[in-house]
């Protein structure tokens, strides 16, 4: 199944509509870790950068979580000081304020 620009469009007025820095929750892991350091990204330039996603962006979901965690995931793709970086995100009822 082909997922639409409409149905990314409106993932991503939904997610960026409950999304703010106090809210978007960032895994953390060796290889996240590793790409902010040596692209010098602070938390708040993360934040900027999935606030700043557009459904062009879009590369690949909605995903099943594969921790078994709630949720579905979407992936978008960016250059970041020409890198291409993945941006994984979902909206889930922590960031829905449910």
């Amino acid at each position: 199944m082909s997922t639409s620009i409409k149905e990314v469009t409106e993932f991503l007025k939904a997610f960026k509509g409950a999304a703010d820095e106090s809210t978007i929750t960032y895994l953390r892991n060796q290889k996240n870790f590793d790409v902010f350091t040596v692209l010098e990204i602070s938390q708040h330039h993360r934040t900027e950068y999935i606030l700043g996603l557009k459904p062009c962006d879009y590369a690949q979901g909605p995903l099943e979580d594969d921790k078994g965690r709630e949720g579905l995931w979407w992936v978008f793709g960016i250059e970041i000081k020409r890198k291409e970086i993945y941006i994984k995100i979902k909206l889930s009822k922590s960031n829905k304020g449910s």
